[in-house]
């Protein structure tokens, strides 16, 4: 038995319901399946006082009626149910194992691992629904209306909306940060609105644009996004890079959505007729350019490894290319395929002795204590404080235990070498510090695994917690911020694009704050030569 998500309810449960004693078993009569349906369930469908010579028309019906919805589940094949509005976008789970559909009445369907977690679809809207966007852990998501109305179900937590605002154009998309804090809305005029931990980069308000703008893409590491347009023109924001748009060429249809790569190293773009247009690390898997749709396409949702992506379409048709499983329909509903268990995780970390490292992009290595080799970082690995880290050719999320009963501290870093230690604070109360103390890595010695680095010792971090990066001048503390500190010649630079820091400088034995958008360089002070 299996789940028929509803356009006006979501997930309903089984459909046709399925009482104590009623069984599908491939090859059963599809009339003895439905008599003994109606038989079980007469009580709540024929009414008590209707009168005996109506009864016999009305089961007939009934039987015609459900006779190609039993016989469809009788042989475990899909069942259809009717759209009571267009579908209008598409959000993928994590794990790539199911994503949702959202329908304009914001009816949610949600197809493989993804779980439904309520809707809109019984609700009355001021506004249609125009998209939608999943929690980091897929465990929720966001609807959000044209007038900016924001409603959230399962984990995703409410930030604000725009609700009864006045708004130079209609919302046209929402986009959520990578921890699942805040989210971003934009208008179709590329007026950007930012709730939560959602940091503003900019946006196209004060601008004139060809087109409308339909969509947007945070950047993995929530410091920028991308917008783009109708016509296909991308503007970048943030930590976005710019790798190419549409803009000034002739389309076929116009572009309806956009999704970037899990690298944050590309984006794609997809039109109403299903071209998929690639930019920058994206690949392309193929399209439905050259094929007869029932409706258009409206949006793209790119898969955890970057290898694939599906298409959505307004009559709630999917289509999947690359590593993308098919998983079902707006209207139609197919068992999921078994999904490969997990791998084990490593175990948590143990503050002062061990922490976790995971590789989210790219190359990383880790050299152990006591050991002379570097060795990449395939899957989630525990490892003990002391070990050197090597980012240079990509990035690691890097976990540590916080203080008894909360949670674990975690940061994104990337961009350098650095070694791991932790220290407990004085106060009891207070999570341990994580240190990380900077490499110069300047000589090649990392031929055989990676590439060398002959710039100065840097390294970028983004996330929360108690976090200290020490440099040769200077040592850098934070408490949730995305920050950079470097090696340079004239001392040690603190860069900070998020948050607030706190620099210690040891040359002049003062403490500077750092906030957003603001840098500090502890200069090196010349030491004078002994005399004989």
């Amino acid at each position: 038995m299996r789940s028929v998500p509803s356009s006006t309810g979501g997930d309903r449960g089984p459909w046709p319901p399925e009482p104590e004693g009623f069984f599908l078993r491939p090859g059963k009569s599809v009339v003895l399946l439905t008599v003994q349906w109606l038989s079980l369930m007469r009580p709540t469908i024929l009414p008590l006082d209707l009168p005996r010579r109506h009864r016999l028309p009305l089961v007939l019906v009934l039987c015609l009626a459900l006779s190609g919805t039993a016989a469809a589940l009788a042989a475990g094949g899909p069942t259809s149910v009717a759209l009571n509005a267009p579908v209008v976008g598409i959000a993928a789970t994590p794990d790539g194992g199911g994503y949702w559909l959202v329908a304009a009445d914001g009816g949610v369907f949600a197809h493989g691992d993804a779980p439904f977690r309520g809707s809109e679809g019984a609700q009355h809207l001021n506004k249609p629904v125009v998209g939608m966007a999943a929690t980091p852990d897929g465990q929720g998501y966001w609807l959000v209306g044209a007038d900016g109305g924001v409603f959230a179900f399962g984990d995703a937590q409410f930030h604000g909306s725009l609700s009864g605002m006045p708004l130079n154009a209609s919302i046209a998309a929402i986009a959520a940060t990578p921890d699942g804090r805040g989210y971003w809305l934009v208008g179709a005029d590329g007026g950007v609105f930012a709730f939560g931990d959602a940091h503003f980069e900019g946006s196209l308000a004060a601008m004139r644009l060809n087109q409308p703008i339909v969509g947007m893409a945070p950047t993995p590491t929530g410091a920028g996004y991308w917008l783009v347009g109708a016509d296909g023109g991308v503007f970048a924001f943030g930590d976005a890079g710019f790798h190419g748009s549409l803009g000034g060429r002739t389309l076929n249809a116009s572009i309806v959505g956009m999704t970037a790569t899990p690298t944050g190293q590309g984006y794609l773009l997809v039109g109403g007729d299903g071209g998929v247009f690639t930019f920058g690390d994206a690949r392309f898997y193929g399209s439905t350019v050259g094929q007869r749709l029932n409706a258009p396409v409206v949006g793209i949702a790119v898969t955890p490894t970057g290898s694939g992506y599906t298409l959505a379409a307004s009559d709630g048709g999917v289509f999947t290319y690359g590593d993308a499983q098919f998983y079902g329909t707006g209207n139609i509903v197919t068992p999921a395929p078994p999904h490969p268990p997990k791998p084990p995780g490593p175990a948590p970390p143990v503050a002062g002795r061990t922490v976790d490292v995971t590789t989210t992009t790219g190359a990383t290595l880790i050299r152990t204590p006591g050991t002379k080799s570097l060795v990449p970082v395939v899957t989630p690995v525990s490892v003990r404080v002391g070990t050197e880290i090597d980012t240079t050719a990509g990035q690691v999320k890097l976990t540590a235990a916080g203080n008894a009963g909360q949670p674990a501290q975690s940061v994104l870093l990337d961009s350098g070498v650095f070694t791991v230690t932790q220290e407990s604070q004085a106060a009891p109360s207070a999570a341990p510090t994580v240190v990380l103390v900077l490499q110069d890595v300047s000589r090649c010695r990392r031929r055989r695994h990676g590439r060398c680095s002959h710039g100065p010792p840097r390294l970028w971090g983004n996330g929360q917690g108690n976090f200290r990066t020490n440099g040769n001048d200077s040592s850098t503390t934070v408490r949730g911020t995305h920050w950079l500190v470097e090696d340079l010649r004239a001392g040690t630079l603190t860069v900070v694009l998020r948050g607030v820091v706190t620099v210690h400088d040891r040359a002049r034995h003062r403490t500077v704050t750092v906030r957003a958008g603001q840098r500090y360089l502890a200069r090196r002070v010349a030491r004078r030569p002994r005399r004989r």
